[in-house]
């Protein structure tokens, strides 16, 4: 009798491990279930808003970078792209510029934020590109200039 009830509590133990393991979420699957993309921090632009919906994941996640990206590239200049540009730039650096026109004035300087850089506009032409540097904390005593005119 105490073999059957022992028999009894293994084969019911047994089941109750069986159901457990059927409806409990595997950690295989979870490990290769993909991760939800995250949501969307900004709305899509006026010309990704009016694009079809993509076809599959890679477009929507490519879509999603576009979208982020979105406004950086519109405050980026074309001529940005054929500027020469300072890397490296720290607080306290002089930069020396030759130039082909008099040397300027201090209040023809102007410094422009173009998203994480500094453009550097002299007499109103774009001149140079400080990469990763905030417009507001420089002034014209970072440059020496010489001057060919």
């Amino acid at each position: 009798m105490v073999l059957l009830l022992l028999l009894f509590i293994a084969l019911g133990g047994a089941l109750a491990l069986l159901a457990w393991a059927e409806l409990a979420p595997s950690r295989r699957a979870q490990e290769q279930a993909p991760a939800p993309p995250p949501p969307a921090r900004n709305a899509l632009p006026a010309e990704a808003a009016d694009a079809p919906p993509p076809e599959d994941a890679h477009d929507t996640v490519l879509a999603r970078v576009a979208a982020g990206l979105a406004p950086a590239e519109a405050e980026a200049d074309d001529t940005d792209a054929t500027l020469t540009r300072v890397r490296g730039f720290a607080p306290g650096d002089l930069l020396e510029l030759e130039l082909d026109i008099p040397i300027p004035a201090p209040e023809e300087i102007r410094f422009e934020q173009a998203g994480p850089h500094t453009r550097v506009l002299i007499a109103g032409a774009p001149v140079l590109l400080i990469e990763d540097t905030v417009a507001a904390r420089l002034t014209p005593e970072i440059f020496r200039f010489r001057s060919n005119a």
